[in-house]
């Protein structure tokens, strides 16, 4: 990148701010997004992952059975639309 960029700094940064100014540009975020299987899907990993920190385990375990679920049913609906 050159040295008189205005993205400067540490790379994920950078990538953040492209986003970001992608985002502005387009006129604002998706208000859609969220609603979609496949959008359901990134959120019950995400969930499921962020989950794996709590240190109270049946909490933890009910949470991460509940992200699972909406996986496991968002990827069954997916899959059936690409038959």
């Amino acid at each position: 990148m050159a040295p008189n960029s205005k993205y400067v700094g540490d790379p994920q940064i950078r990538m953040t701010n492209l986003i970001a100014l992608k985002i502005i540009e387009q006129g604002g975020e998706d208000p859609t997004w969220g609603t979609r299987p496949i959008d359901q899907v990134t959120i019950g990993l995400a969930i499921h992952e962020f989950a794996s920190k709590i240190n109270d385990e049946p909490a933890r375990k009910a949470i991460k059975f509940a992200a699972a679920g909406l996986v496991a049913k968002n990827a069954k609906s997916i899959a059936a639309e690409s038959l």
